[in-house]
Parts: C-alpha cells; sequence; structure tokens
C-alpha cells in the first residue's frame, strides 16, 4: 500500500507539464480559430442577414483579436433593395469584455465608428427607406413576449461617433437634399442595469451653418435621460418643404437658436417629459404674404424661462420678446387680411381627413382622453414694430399705419380653453390714415393704454385709461359739398352674404365692458369749406379733451381747444342713459375772421375782425333747454369792398346776465362800447346799406321765400327783454354825395342807455343818448318806444345845437339857391307815432345867419332867404321857429323831410308876405347858460367861453366878473329829480356810470317799481306806502303816482341851490383859465345869485369890468 501511494505521488509531477501544454495548445487552437474565423463568420452572417431582408452588406476588412475580444471592421457598406445607399462607415471598432458574459451581461468598454454615413431617404409616396428596412426586418407581426420583455443586461463604457455624416433626400418634400455634417457623438457608461447613468454628447453641424450639441445624461434601466440640446443658426428655410403644404409661403429668412434642458423619465407606465429653463431666439425672420407681395418683418424674438411638464399638460414662457417687427397687410372688400391665403384650404384637409377614415382600421379607446393644457405667458414684450395695412373695402383704398412702441402683457390659457389676459399696456405712435394717392386726413402722435384686463371665457374686458397725444384731424368740404372723410370711408356695397356673415360674427353673448377714461392732449382739428363763395378755413390749435364715466352712471366731458389767439373750454356731464345734458361754456377772444364767410356770404362786406368771448352755463332735457350767463363780441369791424373806413363796428358788445329758454330770453346789460357806423349817399341819393347785398338768383329767392313765409305763420317768437342797453363813445358818419357840393358830417362821443327793452305787447322802452356834432355841436335823445311797434308807439326827442349852419351849404345851395357863410343851428324834434299817424314838433333856433351869395345856376323855386331873415332875426340875431308837421307813414308820398321842408316854406312866405320886421344889428352874445339842475358847461356854451377868452386877450385892460346864476323853480325841480331818480335806480341795483346822463327810471321794470315803493316808505312813512300798495295795484301807473310825490316832496333849499350856482361859475372860470391861463388875474367869481331860466338853460352872470 505503501508503495503504490509513493508511485503515484512521484508520477503526478510528471504529467502537470503536459496537461498545461495541453491546455495552452488547446486554448490556442481556439484563440486561432476565433481569430480566423469569427471575421468570416462576421461577413458570412451580415451578408446572409442582410440578403434576408432583400438588402446588400457589404464588409472590408475584419480585424478580431480573440485575446481581447476586440473586433475591428473596415468599410462597411449596406445598400438598399435598388441599391442605393443606406449606411456606411470606414470603421467600426467593439471592444468587449469576456468574463461577464458568464453572468450573463454584455459589457463592451468601447464602441466606435469612424465616419459613419446615414442616408434617410423618402420616395414620392411619402415612405422612408429605413422605415421600410424595419418594417422586413421585424417580419410578421407576433404576440409580445411578456417574460422576455425584459431588456438585456448590458454595460457600454464609452460609445463614439467620428465625423458622421447625415444625408437626407425627400422627394415628398420637393426633392429636398440636405446634409449634416460632421456628426460627432459620444457616449459614456451606457447600461441596462439599474441605476447606471451613462454620459452622451453630440455635437453636429448642418449645411446651412446650423451647428447642433446635444449633451447629458442617459439611464436604460429604467429608461431616464436628462440633457440640454442646443442649436444656433438654425436657417427656417430648410426645413420650409416641410411647412410648406400646411402654410402656403415662401421660404422664409430667419435663424433659429434653442437651448432645451430636458429630463425624461419612463421609470412608471405614464411617460414623463418636462423641460426647464428653455430659451430660444428667432433673429431677422422675413416673409412675405401669398399673392399680395405683403412683408413682414421680425428682427428678433427672444423666448426665456420657458418650463413644459408633459404630465400636468403645461407649459410656461417666463418671457417672450418680439422686437423690430414689420408687418404689411391688405384687407378685401370683406375685410380679410391676405395672410389667411397663406393657410391651407379647409376642403383638402376635409378629403383626407375622410379618406383617411375610410381606409384606417378602427382604432380602440383604451385611455380617456386627456385634459386640455395650461399655458402662462406672464411676460410678453413687443417693441418698435411698424405695421401698415390698405383696406379695399373702401370705394377708394384706405391706408393706414402705425408705429407699435410698445406692448407688455401676460396671457394665460386654463385647461378648459378660457383665455385671461392681464396687466396689459399698449403704446402707439405715427398712426395715419389716408385716401390711397392723397394727403393723410388723420394722424396720431401717440396713443398709451394703461393696464388692462381681458377675459375671453366670461367675456369681460376693462381697459386701462387711454391717453391720446398729437392727434391731427383735417376735415374738408368740396364744392359739391361732401365732405373729403366720408368720401374716404364710404365703404363698397356690402352684399346679402357679407351682412349674413357679420350679423353671425356679433351673434353671441354680450361682453361686459367697462369704460375707461380717455384723454386727448396735443392735438389739432382743421376744417376748409370750399362750397362757400369764400373758402372758410378753421383750425383748432392745443386741443385737449377727457371723457371718463359710463352709460349707466352718465359721462364727464371736458374740451379745451385754441383758436388763433382764443381759447375755448367746454365742461359737461351727461346723465344716465345719455338723456340729460348740463355743462360750461367758456370762451375768450376767439376771433372770428376765419369763419365770418358763414355770416357774410350773401353780402359784398369784407370782415376785418371781430372777437367772441362767452361764459354760459346750460343744460339740455329732453325738448327743454336753457342757457345763462355772459357774452362779449368785440373788435368788430365791417367793410365795403374797397373801402378802408369802418362800415360797421364797435371796440366792444358786451351782454350779462343772460337767461334764455324756448319762450323766453333775457338779457341784463348791453354795453356796447365805441360804435361807429357810416351811413353814405351816392349821387343818385342811394343809401350804402342798399348795394351790400349780392343779387341772387329769381328762382332761389322764391325757394327760401316760401319756407320762410310757412314758418312765420306758425312759429311763435320768444318773448324777448333787455334790462339795459349802455352806448359809449358811439359815431356815425353820414355823407350825402346827391348835393352839388357834397354834404359830411360827424356825429360823435354819444352815450347813454336805453331801459327797459321789451317784445312784450304794450312795454315801452326808455332812450337817453348824448352826443357831439363835428366839433363844437351836440345831440340829445331822449324818449320811449315800443321794439316791435315802433311805428305804432313812438315818442322821441332829437336835441340837435350849436351846428354850424356853413356846413349845411349843400343843402341851402340845392334846395334853396343861397349860400350860407356863418351861423349857427339848434334844433329840437319830437317825433310821436300812434298807429302809424305822426305828429312832430320841431323847433328850430339859427343864430347870427350870414348869407353869402346866390347859386347863379339854381333851377328851383327860389326863397327869398335874405329878406326873411331880416324879418325873422331877432334884436340877438336870433331866428326862433316852431315847425310843427303831421301825416300818415302810409301815405304813398310819405317824407318827414318833405313835410319840415314845406312848414318852412310855409313860414318864410308868410313872414315875408307879412309888412311888419325888425331889425338890429350887432355881433356875439349876451349869456352863457348852463343846464337846469346841472353844475357843467356844455360844449355850445365852451365855445362861447373859447371866443370870450380870446376876446379878453385882444383887449388886456378888461376884466372879467363870472358868477353862477340859479333858476328856483327850474333848478329846484331838475335837483329834486336827481335826488329821487338817483334814489330809485340805486334801490334798483342798477349803477350809473361815469359821465352817464342820468336815465329816466323805467316803471314798467319790477325793480323800478319796487324801488320807488321802498323811497316812497322812507320819505312818507310805511303806514302811508302800507295804504297805497293795499288800495292800488302794482302797475306803471301807480309807481309813477308815486315817484311824483316823491319829487313834490323834496325840499331844495337856498344853500343847495348856491352851491350848484358857485359850482357853475368856477367850472365856466377853470374853462376860461384852461384856454388862456394868463387870465388868471383878470378873472373874479361873482356870488350867485336868482336868475330866470328860459329856454336855452340857465344863465350865467357876467360882468365887464
Amino acid at each position: 500500500m505503501m508503495s503504490e501511494t509513493a508511485a503515484q505521488a512521484a508520477a503526478t509531477p510528471a504529467r502537470w507539464p503536459r496537461r498545461l501544454l495541453w491546455s495552452a495548445a488547446t486554448v490556442a487552437v481556439l484563440l486561432g480559430g476565433l481569430w480566423a474565423g469569427v471575421p468570416k463568420a462576421v461577413d458570412y452572417a451580415a451578408g446572409n442577414w442582410a440578403q434576408k431582408l432583400g438588402r446588400k452588406l457589404t464588409l472590408g476588412e475584419v480585424e478580431f483579436a480573440p485575446w481581447a475580444w476586440r473586433l475591428t471592421v473596415h468599410d462597411v457598406r449596406l445598400n438598399d433593395r435598388d441599391g442605393t445607399p443606406l449606411f456606411s462607415a470606414a470603421r467600426l471598432h467593439v471592444d468587449a469584455e469576456a468574463l461577464p458574459l458568464l453572468i450573463g451581461r454584455f459589457e463592451l468598454a468601447e464602441l466606435t465608428l469612424d465616419t459613419p454615413r446615414l442616408w434617410a431617404a423618402r420616395n414620392a409616396q411619402g415612405e422612408w427607406n429605413w422605415t421600410r428596412l424595419l418594417r422586413d426586418a421585424a417580419g410578421p407581426d407576433t404576440e409580445p413576449d411578456e417574460e422576455a420583455s425584459e431588456p438585456p443586461k448590458l454595460l457600454l463604457t464609452q460609445l463614439a461617433l467620428n465625423k458622421g455624416q447625415l444625408l437626407l433626400h425627400d422627394q415628398l418634400g420637393g426633392d429636398v437634399q440636405r446634409q449634416v455634417l460632421p456628426l460627432d457623438f459620444q457616449l459614456k457608461n451606457l447600461s441596462t442595469l439599474p441605476n447606471n447613468h451613462g454620459r452622451y454628447r453630440l455635437a453636429a453641424e448642418l449645411g446651412d451653418g446650423t451647428r447642433l450639441d446635444w449633451q447629458g445624461s442617459l439611464l436604460l434601466q429604467p429608461l431616464q435621460s436628462d440633457g440640454v440640446l442646443k442649436a444656433s443658426g438654425f436657417t427656417l428655410a430648410s426645413v420650409w418643404p416641410y411647412v410648406q403644404p400646411h402654410l402656403k409661403l415662401a421660404p422664409p429668412q430667419g435663424k433659429l437658436s434653442v437651448s432645451l434642458p430636458y429630463h425624461f423619465d419612463l421609470a412608471g407606465k405614464t411617460v414623463r417629459l418636462s423641460a426647464k429653463g428653455v430659451a430660444a431666439n428667432l433673429a431677422a425672420l422675413a416673409v412675405t404674404a401669398p399673392g399680395s407681395g405683403s412683408s413682414f418683418k421680425l428682427g428678433q424674438l427672444a423666448l426665456s424661462g420657458g418650463e413644459f411638464d408633459l404630465a400636468s399638460r403645461r407649459l410656461t414662457v417666463g418671457r417672450l420678446s418680439l422686437a423690430g417687427g414689420e408687418l404689411d397687410t391688405v384687407l378685401d372688400s370683406l375685410g380679410q387680411p391676405d395672410w389667411l391665403a397663406a393657410l391651407p384650404s379647409a376642403a383638402a384637409p376635409a378629403a383626407a381627413s375622410v379618406k383617411t377614415a375610410a381606409t384606417a382600421k378602427p382604432a380602440v379607446a383604451t385611455t380617456k382622453p386627456a385634459g386640455g393644457w395650461t399655458v402662462s405667458l406672464p411676460a410678453i414684450h413687443v417693441d418698435n414694430w411698424q405695421l401698415r395695412a390698405e383696406h379695399r373695402g373702401f370705394v377708394a383704398p384706405l391706408a393706414a399705419s402705425v408705429r407699435l412702441d410698445s406692448l407688455q402683457a401676460a396671457v394665460a390659457v386654463a385647461a378648459d380653453g378660457s383665455v385671461r389676459v392681464d396687466n396689459a399696456t399698449l403704446a402707439l405712435s405715427q398712426l395715419s390714415a389716408a385716401s390711397q394717392g392723397k394727403p393723410a386726413f388723420a394722424s396720431l402722435a401717440r396713443l398709451q393704454l394703461a393696464s388692462s384686463q381681458l377675459d375671453l371665457g366670461k367675456r369681460q374686458l376693462t381697459p386701462g385709461d387711454i391717453s391720446v397725444a398729437g392727434l391731427q384731424l383735417a376735415i374738408a368740404r368740396n364744392k359739391a359739398g361732401q365732405l373729403d372723410i366720408g368720401e374716404a370711408l364710404r365703404p363698397l356695397p356690402v352684399t346679402t352674404t357679407t351682412a349674413a356673415t357679420l350679423a353671425a360674427a356679433s351673434a353671441g353673448q354680450p361682453w361686459q365692458v367697462r369704460y375707461p377714461q380717455l384723454t386727448l392732449a396735443q392735438s389739432a382739428l382743421s376744417w376748409r369749406d370750399a362750397g362757400r363763395s369764400q373758402p372758410v378755413s378753421v383750425a383748432l390749435q392745443d386741443v385737449s379733451a377727457s371723457v371718463s364715466g359710463d352709460p349707466q352712471q352718465g359721462f364727464a366731458v371736458q374740451l379745451a381747444a385754441a383758436l388763433g389767439q382764443g381759447r375755448l373750454q367746454l365742461d359737461a356731464t351727461l346723465a344716465a342713459k345719455l338723456q340729460d345734458i348740463k355743462g360750461k361754456l367758456r370762451a375768450s377772444r376767439l376771433p372770428l375772421r376765419d369763419v365770418a364767410p358763414y355770416a357774410l356770404d350773401n353780402t359784398v362786406l369784407r370782415f376785418g375782425g371781430g372777437e367772441l368771448s362767452a361764459d354760459l352755463g346750460f343744460a339740455l332735457q329732453g325738448s327743454r333747454w336753457q342757457a345763462d350767463g355772459k357774452a362779449a363780441l368785440d373788435k368788430l369791424a365791417l367793410f365795403e369792398p374797397g373801402r378802408r373806413e369802418v362800415l360797421l363796428g364797435w371796440q366792444q358788445l358786451a351782454v350779462s346776465g343772460i337767461k334764455a329758454q324756448p319762450d323766453r330770453i333775457s338779457l341784463g346789460d348791453v354795453r356796447l362800447v365805441s360804435p361807429q357806423l357810416r351811413l353814405i349817399l351816392d349821387e343818385k341819393r342811394v343809401p350804402n346799406f342798399a348795394h351790400l347785398m349780392k343779387p341772387q338768383p329769381a328762382a332761389k329767392t322764391a325757394a327760401k321765400a316760401a319756407p320762410a313765409a310757412k314758418g312765420d305763420s306758425g312759429d311763435k317768437l320768444p318773448l324777448v327783454e333787455v334790462r339795459a342797453v349802455r352806448v359809449r363813445n358811439a359815431r356815425m358818419d353820414f355823407a350825402d354825395l346827391g348835393l352839388n357840393p357834397s354834404f359830411a358830417t360827424r356825429i360823435h362821443s354819444l352815450s347813454g342807455t336805453v331801459l327797459g327793452l321789451s317784445s312784450r305787447p304794450g312795454r315801452r322802452g326808455t332812450v337817453t343818448l348824448d352826443g357831439r356834432v363835428d366839433q363844437f355841436g351836440d345831440v340829445r335823445i331822449r324818449g320811449a318806444l315800443s321794439p316791435l311797434a315802433v311805428t305804432n308807439d313812438l315818442d322821441m326827442v332829437l336835441n340837435f345845437r350849436n351846428i354850424p349852419l356853413g356846413s349845411l351849404n349843400p343843402y341851402s345851395m340845392t334846395f334853396a339857391g343861397w349860400k350860407i357863410t356863418d351861423g349857427s343851428l339848434s334844433t329840437e324834434l319830437r317825433y310821436v307815432l300812434k298807429n302809424r299817424q305822426l305828429q312832430g314838433e320841431n323847433r328850430m333856433v339859427i343864430d347870427h345867419i350870414q348869407l353869402g351869395e346866390e347859386v347863379s345856376d339854381y333851377d328851383g323855386t327860389r326863397l327869398p332867404l335874405r329878406l326873411a331873415v331880416a324879418l325873422l332875426e331877432d334884436s340877438d340875431g336870433r331866428i326862433d321857429l316852431s315847425l310843427p308837421v303831421a301825416g300818415s307813414l302810409d301815405a304813398p308820398d310819405f317824407s318827414y323831410g318833405h313835410l319840415v321842408w314845406q312848414a318852412f316854406r310855409n313860414i318864410v312866405v308868410k313872414i315875408v308876405t307879412a309888412p311888419f320886421r325888425a331889425l338890429f344889428g350887432g355881433e356875439g352874445f349876451d349869456d352863457i347858460y348852463a343846464d337846469a339842475g346841472d353844475d357843467r358847461i356844455p360844449p355850445p356854451e365852451r365855445e362861447k367861453l373859447l371866443k370870450l377868452a380870446e376876446l379878453l386877450v385882444k383887449r388886456p385892460k378888461l376884466a372879467l366878473a363870472i358868477g353862477g346864476g340859479y333858476d328856483v323853480e327850474q333848478d329846484s325841480r331838475e335837483l329834486a329829480r336827481y335826488r329821487v331818480d338817483s334814489d330809485i335806480l340805486k334801490r334798483a341795483a342798477y349803477q350809473l356810470q361815469a359821465d352817464e346822463p342820468l336815465p329816466l327810471p323805467d316803471m314798467g321794470d319790477p325793480a323800478i317799481r319796487k324801488a320807488v315803493g321802498d323811497g316812497y316808505a322812507v320819505q312818507f312813512g310805511r303806514f302811508a306806502w302800507l295804504k297805497r300798495v293795499a288800495s292800488e295795484k302794482d302797475t306803471a301807473e301807480r309807481a309813477q303816482s308815486m315817484r311824483g310825490e316823491l319829487l313834490a316832496a323834496q325840499k331844495i333849499d337856498d344853500s343847495a341851490l348856491q352851491a350848484l350856482a358857485r359850482a357853475r361859475g368856477e367850472a365856466a372860470r377853470q374853462l376860461l383859465l384852461t384856454a388862456k391861463p394868463e387870465l388868471v388875474e383878470r378873472i373874479s367869481v361873482l356870488d350867485a345869485d336868482k336868475v330866470k331860466a328860459d329856454k336855452d338853460g340857465v344863465p350865467l352872470l357876467l360882468k365887464l369890468k
């Protein structure tokens, strides 16, 4: 036993080398077999696989290193059935690990493809070459093997594609050929093992310059990937053949860059795909609309902060910016933009869908329809856009353009499809609108919309305040009376189909709209009217306005504008449902030159100037209206053609206390300052006012007269009442060119008042006016009249004093045949009209008339004026005549001048035929007069004082004592009237102006009657006043009676009369010293004394020493 064991132990060392050698030989043979057989096996298997699929796969040199499990294949080529290439690679290198195979796991240390090329081709039928290959490789449909669903265990340490190329040929997309190179891809640690992440990177450059960079991590078990896909310089035109079937636009310009960080997860049954931090940039986009050639350009589209989540169906764009855009569009007659032609027609998709539905296999619904997407764009910015449009829905195509400076908004789309816009702001500028080939009729400098909200689901619109600036609106009317803006906006005829389409589009739930505040500033409105004989051009500048409110609560409207140097302002409120309007209208110095042709269109007058001012409140309620306030028309001047002198005008016409209603117009005070009138009789003695109207065609005149006559019979005139008309410094120039020689005179400095004008039947107004004639003459007008029945109720007295007879020479030479070399005329003319019957009392006083030569060629009836003067002139050189006249205004040959002249002829004839006459010679004057109750020296008496002063200068040894006299009866009566009437007017709130003659109180005015009653109560006591009030009605007669008692109750003592007389004397002395200051030592003042007044007034006391 021991020997056998020892022998076996001794033999073992001898067999071990032999076994090792056999093992090595076996491995060598195996490796050699693998080295020699694997390349052939690979080549055979590849070729056989391709042959089964009907393709051809050729391999170049195949190298296999069995000791390192490294396989290298050169020149790999895969061709399709028709011999076109599918894939090729210069080298395929695989470096595997052998030991992991023992545990059922595949590990590849390296998988490298050098210069791989892949051809992707789609035929005209829309089938891709690789789709056909994959379908053939998959074989017939089989049921999935659930046990084999688990992927093999694989670990790929490094995958590399070096200098690859992708060649695309698309016959369906328009024979498109594209090339992607170089394509470099690296992937590390790719594994199907759980939680084993691999890193990858793909870098490529397209033939058009696009660069791709895709890098991240990849987990195969479960399938997960995180990475960032970046593309830069991607040209839109390169993919346009795929877009063009769905969008009929020419290939656009523009380059797109995208950065897409993503996360992909297929760990569960639901695909999870999300992205965060997405950014994109599109630059220099340019595209053209089909047919019209309208262009769209976009300088830059920038997207940042993008987020995407497929599971929650949520899309968020942090910021979207579109800058530097230009959009041109053409709208057809229906208002449809030309860009709609780029969309595919509805028929083609419909047909395609029907065909697809008919041929497709029925599908079984396995899941419920997914919910809608939630989209959020919290920051949209649109800046620096230019928009242009042409609308061909008008007779003349309308062109508009606008610059969109800024548009900002936040847009949210809910899962149910509702859209909401918040915090939307808008800024527009340089807006213009014009008809084709014509200047713009409207332009806008800028428009701004404050923060606004829109909810399409709820149909709610809440716009912010709108501010508009620089609006320029030009409106013109041509000679045919058509407005250019009306012609520009005249639409083409709307067909029935179009109208039905528009009506259907407007149907639906009504919108809820909040009315914003609208403001307008720095704007202008121009109006030109070529339809008048004198074209009208008006321009409102610096127009500003604001409108706020809503139809339920009412609106507040404010408007302000400038017209030349004037300003216009309107403040109004419109009540709910726009039924009532109240407001205030203010106008300041609005020039009327531009609108004057409307008033003077039918005249030959030339407008020289005029300014309108007003401060009026108004209210309109239904058919009722009212207005109150004040107004003024200043600096009015009207001229005759070819004349430089004013025909009619004034410095100021101011009306206060205006109260107007449809049936009543009441005016407080009417102030007329410096009015002037030019009345000229031509050679035929026709007044100039008869030539002011343009001749009208007979047919046109008859057409105007017929409606006027109809209106007169039915329309009721409103009641008009004017409390007072104050006239200051009026002037009238009169000339009679029908005389030989011609006659001219001037009435100037005419001032006074007209009180109590009314259209009420039976109401009379009082007239009180004082003025001057030429240099030293004066005129006084006193009386009463009924404004609407002057020929039935008139009582007027006109006093002319100290009119130089030399100025009347043309009349004396024309009608009497005599020249007058010197003298003065004073007249007192009283006109009384009752029921168109005239009763006139005329007094004429001629002082120191001196007749010249007779007119040799006079062919009229000569009057013996020299003899008449000798007979009529008294010892003072005065002729005092009373010429009563009477007649009917309805008499065919009625002429007031003829009646006066006939009365004068009768007196002259009577005096000449009488045998008695008185002769007296002398020169100068004996008395200087003052008006009763007045301490002022009238202008005619001032002339006497001037002559007296000149006489005193010529006689140095002569001294003058001058004093005032007073007539107890007349001065007391006038002083009493001054006290009573001044108190009445003061109590009636009527304030006398400086140098205003004391008017006669209007007893028809209730305020005057009340003032009379108040004065009566003060004078006679409340008991006496109550007695009168209780026993008599409040009438003008009662007030006049009470005024008479007040006048009678005034006690004018001697001290008041003497003070009046001393004031007269001192006034006369000051006039003398003003004319000749060197007479101060030679003029003294006499004590006041009683005198007897006559028709000329109260004489002063004169004493020469």
